[in-house]
């Protein structure tokens, strides 16, 4: 299986990555601007409410993300792909896969919520299903791997797939998601390190561009962003495409080879 090293390795010595890199990081930077702009103009900057550019910004990653799979899979010369490469078609589809499984997920929560509200005397096996919950959504990922791979949009929407998911590649897949969630945190704790440390400099109150957002801040954040992005768009799908190829393909009957995508 793919390691995590090695995919960063070919993230950045595959051939003509270092403007497509460069582009990414000016999305980042350009997104971070816009939506931190937007949110002070209209006061929701301390907020966790989603502005419009949060929703763009994550349907482009996601229909990006979803065009380096397709790449990957079909082991195209491109690596990591151009923004001009990226499918407009897969907009709909994914429009469609969200909402039915977006559906899927309310329904759950709802008549959880109300058994949990009416069924006091099982509270505890109610909990243990809500872990399991939590513990088989996430391989719903398979899913938009799946759409990459041109499997019909119809044999995407059935519920029952997550539980052949997760009887097939569970423990793949939660080894990969633990191994970059880790990564992940390293970062994040290198990152807030250095942060502070420019803090304590006093760089977050130098040129301004609102009462409490500095040049330093729109640097920093884009530098995290763009670090977050590629383990987010690159590396960890790249590590559960064996997994997909070997293990979830053969579930929608598909016939195309199963090649290790290993080099």
């Amino acid at each position: 299986m793919t390691g995590i090293f090695e995919t960063i390795k070919k993230i950045y010595t595959d051939k003509n990555t270092t403007s497509k890199h460069l582009i990414l990081y000016g999305v980042c930077l350009v997104y971070i601007f816009l939506t931190t702009l937007f949110d002070i103009k209209f006061g929701n900057f301390n907020t966790s409410k989603r502005n419009p550019i949060d929703m763009i910004f994550s349907i482009l990653i996601l229909l990006y993300s979803i065009q380096f799979i397709t790449n990957s899979l079909n082991k195209n010369t491109d690596f990591i792909p151009s923004i001009n490469q990226i499918n407009w078609k897969n907009l709909i589809p994914l429009f469609i896969i969200n909402f039915v499984w977006g559906t899927y997920i309310l329904i759950f929560l709802i008549l959880w919520t109300v058994l949990f509200l009416t069924l006091h005397h099982s509270v505890y096996l109610l909990y243990i299903g809500f872990i399991f919950f939590i513990l088989i959504a996430p391989l719903f990922y398979f899913v938009y791997i799946a759409l990459a791979d041109n499997i019909a949009l119809n044999k995407l929407l059935n519920l029952l797939l997550v539980f052949k998911f997760t009887k097939v590649a569970f423990i793949p897949f939660w080894k990969q998601v633990l191994k970059n969630g880790f990564i992940s945190l390293i970062i994040l704790a290198i990152y807030l390190i250095i942060y502070l440390i420019g803090a304590s400099f006093n760089l977050d109150n130098i040129f301004l561009i609102s009462k409490n957002f500095a040049l330093y801040d729109l640097f920093m954040y884009t530098v995290i962003l763009y670090c977050l992005a590629i383990i987010s768009l690159f590396v960890f799908p790249y590590t559960i495409l064996e997994t997909y190829t070997e293990k979830i393909r053969p579930i929608f009957g598909n016939e195309h080879p199963q090649e290790r995508l290993t080099e």
